[in-house]
């Protein structure tokens, strides 16, 4: 089960009064190194002992937590995960047991809440693209797929091209022009062929074939291996054939286009990894930068946008964000009304269903719960993109209705 789905079924466990442990740990990639996750996960654990005495909870609870306690420490005797990181989800009041392979490094932390802290999942999630990088010049290009931090070559293309493109006639000359037109052509042809090639890896359904077994055989794009598409393109050229091929892409290809760069290390996969990640890096802060600025520009016109914890969790409890943003240090505790989703930051009773309130660890998890399934997106910030005290951020589907008292 991937990261993506595991979360779409974390966020829908809704709490019953019974604790769920959860817990992240970085998975080393050398097994020698497993006895230092052992020791680490058995660290996080001892904070949770005090809690198996704690007379304010119920027995049940009590007794589901030690019981947790003990099937973690064996779960991480027994099982041998892989790089990067793993997130368990422990409860045994509720007969749950999960464990989650990350594909990036987490924060080695442990949480006891109603329901699972999912944040470090959701943050993952967010920022795992799945880049496509094309290497190419004026009649050769290499499709590269980057995941998990390996470049794999998926397809060569090779098109015609004129053996000597500065040909000018021989003896009497006068050939300039029609070989650099020629020239000109072919690079644009072969352009074409790379971008028609990468549509069909972008957006699978605009392959006739794709669409054919999709919709006359009924067979879903899962079956098929359609489903596993890019979403991210970086482009590298030899001499000046960039500006003339990005020309070439059509608009919802270029809409994906992070960046290029010149002079690519085809024949040193690491140093052409870097090229790769300085553009992605920078194209994802630029992203941060204007999706925080643009829900900046539009509260402070009055518009659909909102900042502060106060705020999004009553964006939240209204069911009104459609997208949120956050850094990875927001957190705070809160209350949660677990009959009509109402969020706070304090307080006994919910002022809207009148409900006792239950109290929640970190209400940032919680409003990031609700938005996803509400439908929203949640993306995370690097640290420096959003002023101070401005986050969590919002942009809103609606305006907000008055809050409780207003």
């Amino acid at each position: 089960m991937t990261a993506v789905q595991s979360l779409n079924d974390l966020i829908h466990l809704r709490a019953d009064g019974l604790p769920i442990v959860s817990l992240y740990a970085v998975v080393p990639v050398d097994p020698k190194d497993h006895n230092g996750l052992r020791s680490r996960v058995n660290s996080l654990l001892d904070q949770l002992d005090p809690l198996t005495d704690d007379r304010s909870l119920e027995r049940e609870a009590r007794l589901s937590i030690r019981e947790d306690i003990v099937r973690l420490r064996e779960a991480v005797l027994a099982e041998h995960w892989k790089p990067h990181g793993i997130g368990l989800f422990a409860s045994s009041a509720r007969n749950l047991f999960e464990a989650v392979e990350l594909p990036s490094e987490p924060h080695d932390r442990v949480m006891v809440d109603a329901t699972p802290w999912v944040r470090p999942i959701a943050a993952m999630v967010d920022k795992e693209h799945r880049p496509c990088l094309v290497t190419l010049d004026r009649g050769h290009a290499v499709l590269w797929e980057y995941q998990d931090g390996e470049l794999r070559q998926v397809e060569e293309i090779k098109d015609r091209v004129l053996r000597d493109d500065d040909y000018t006639g021989g003896r009497w000359g006068g050939r300039e022009w029609a070989t650099h037109y020629t020239a000109g052509e072919l690079a644009k042809r072969h352009f074409r062929h790379v971008s028609e090639r990468l549509d069909r890896l972008f957006f699978p359904q605009h392959d006739q074939e794709v669409q054919y077994q999709t919709v006359v055989e009924g067979r879903s794009e899962h079956e098929i291996g359609a489903d596993r598409r890019y979403d991210v393109l970086v482009v590298a050229e030899h001499g000046d054939a960039v500006a003339g091929f990005v020309d070439e892409l059509p608009d919802q290809l270029r809409q994906k286009l992070a960046g290029t760069f010149t002079d690519p290390s085809v024949n040193d996969r690491g140093a052409l990894k870097a090229q790769a990640d300085e553009v992605l890096d920078r194209w994802e802060r630029e992203r941060e930068k204007q999706q925080i600025g643009h829900v900046l520009e539009i509260e402070a016109m009055g518009g659909w946008g909102v900042t502060g914890l106060h705020r999004c969790l009553w964006a939240a409890s209204s069911k009104g964000i459609e997208t949120l943003l956050l850094r990875e240090t927001d957190e705070a505790p809160g209350v949660v009304c677990d009959v009509c989703g109402w969020l706070g930051e304090s307080g006994d009773t919910c002022p809207v269903s009148g409900d006792p309130l239950r109290h929640a660890p970190d209400i940032v998890d919680q409003l990031v719960q609700s938005v996803l399934r509400d439908g929203g997106e949640v993306h995370n910030l690097e640290e420096g993109i959003a002023p101070d005290a401005r986050t969590p951020a919002a942009h809103l589907r609606f305006p907000l209705p008055p809050e409780p008292g207003e």
